[in-house]
């Protein structure tokens, strides 16, 4: 299979989880070990809601996704099976408690 083959069934895979929406970049799809930000909620007055490096650990067949966040005083882990659900998608609104895809840096 060749790179053209490999973004098509990467894009038809997104589209049966339903990720996100919108187009897909190539290779966009969650899979354990890629990097994602992780929307930390924050403590009004005294911590803003950040962006936080995260590595996603496991992946259903729904596209769910588990994380383990790296924040600076320690690490978080927010399993699909987490007591609130699994953690959601949120490429445009970026909430408190969402993962997004690492926004592009540069030209």
């Amino acid at each position: 299979m060749g790179i053209k083959e490999d973004i098509e069934a990467a894009r038809a895979r997104a589209a049966e989880l339903g990720i996100g929406g919108r187009p897909v970049r190539p290779g966009q799809v969650p899979s354990v070990g890629r990097k994602v930000h992780y929307v930390a909620y924050g403590v009004p007055g005294k911590f803003p809601s950040v962006c936080r490096s995260a590595d996603i650990t496991e992946v259903d067949d729904e596209g769910n996704v588990g994380l383990a966040v790296l924040n600076p005083t320690g690490l978080f882990f927010h399993p699909i099976a987490h007591e609130n659900g699994p953690c959601p998608h949120d490429e445009d609104g970026k909430r408190g408690g969402s993962w997004h895809w690492p926004e592009r840096v540069g030209p």
